[in-house]
């Protein structure tokens, strides 16, 4: 697996220096994971090499948006002040950007099948020596990253004894448990990710290991690239427009709507986006988070309310609307539709980075 690992981190690497020097809007992770596919298919030997490590990391892909999404608590304030338009707007366009992505897939595939005549299927305690105890620990790398991983697998056995309840989300429910535990601890946030940022560094390898899925479902993606591209545009305008017009007719302030709008996507893009925009980078970021748990939680009932059966429509839906923690919940599916989600995640960034500068502004002057 050593092998598997460093073949991951030399193509992430690859992908930051792309990025760097080409200036690209797609984080280095994302140009990675497309590099190493490329790379896949012109050598077949390598998927040996990459593809044990690479479904261990994937089978974990969840827990590692943990730590990211404790940043939330750094934004309690402006969420409490403006938590109408951005919980509506959030909802709203989470479940209006799934349920578009999925039905024009959906119905895109059928009419392509048909038109090509295929089918597919406490009394006395020295509370000052316990003090003293919690103030060395708590700044204990050790500490956070036991506790980060002791939250998610707490989290999963709730998530299991529910009988896989959508709303006990192993992810939503570790993060509530660690910002809890922080805000009565006084912990700050900065002392905790110094202790989970090694799991947070796990993104990056994680990311580019998606390569395999794509890899090995290559030629069926290849004979799907008109349903991917009409769901891809149709998606990723939904996720934007509405979002804006939703924060915007709710009185969110210019900040905040900006901050929103590239939601669907993933952090580093969504941060450099806001960034550009004349929005709060660290905001938008906690939302994207936000927005990965809500379309992780709401997507199962959406599909059986909307009939969609197909795993290439879940699949892109979730990726597209909920970016890696949507393929996460897709894996959890089926393999394909973990394909399809973690194709959506590079395709909907790189589409986004260009639709949201232009399409932001332009709905910003309804309301400003």
């Amino acid at each position: 697996m050593i092998e598997g690992l460093v073949l991951l981190l030399v193509f992430q690497l690859l992908g930051n220096v792309a990025e760097m020097y080409f200036h690209l809007p797609v984080p280095g992770s994302v140009l990675g994971m497309f590099l190493l596919l490329v790379a896949l298919i012109a050598n077949d030997r390598l998927a040996s090499w990459v593809r044990p490590i690479s479904l261990v990391l994937i089978s974990y892909l969840a827990v590692l948006f943990v730590p990211a999404g404790v940043g939330i608590m750094l934004h309690i304030d402006r969420l409490k002040n403006e938590a109408l338009p951005i919980g509506v707007s959030l909802v709203v366009s989470t479940i209006l950007t799934i349920a578009v992505t999925a039905l024009v897939i959906k119905y895109s595939t059928i009419c392509r099948n048909a038109k090509n005549g295929r089918r597919q299927g406490m009394n006395n305690i020295d509370f000052h020596g316990i003090e003293e105890i919690w103030s060395s620990l708590s700044t204990s790398s050790l500490l956070w990253l036991t506790v980060t991983l002791a939250a998610y697998l707490f989290a999963q056995k709730l998530y299991k004894w529910s009988n896989w309840n959508s709303l006990l989300n192993p992810v939503a429910v570790s993060i509530v448990t660690v910002v809890l535990l922080l805000m009565a601890t006084h912990t700050p946030y900065q002392t905790y990710f110094s202790g989970a940022q090694f799991i947070h560094f796990l993104l990056g390898p994680t990311t580019v290991a998606l390569a395999v899925p794509l890899y090995d479902l290559r030629i069926q993606l290849a004979k799907n690239w008109l349903p991917i591209l009409l769901g891809l545009f149709a998606g990723a305008f939904t996720a934007i427009t509405s979002t804006v017009l939703i924060a915007g007719l709710l009185g969110a302030s210019p900040e905040t709507i900006i901050s929103l709008a590239p939601k669907s996507v993933t952090t580093p893009i969504a941060m450099s986006i806001a960034e550009k925009l004349g929005g709060l980078p660290a905001l938008s970021a906690s939302l994207v988070v936000l927005t990965g748990v809500l379309g992780s939680i709401c997507a199962g009932p959406l599909f059986l309310l909307l009939k969609v059966d197909s795993s290439s429509a879940k699949g892109f839906a979730l990726g597209l609307s909920a970016h890696g923690m949507g393929t996460s919940r897709a894996f959890q599916i089926d393999s394909t539709a973990g394909a399809y989600g973690s194709l959506a995640i590079g395709l909907t960034g790189l589409t986004t980075a260009l639709l949201a500068p232009l399409l932001t502004p332009l709905l910003m002057k309804i309301f400003f």
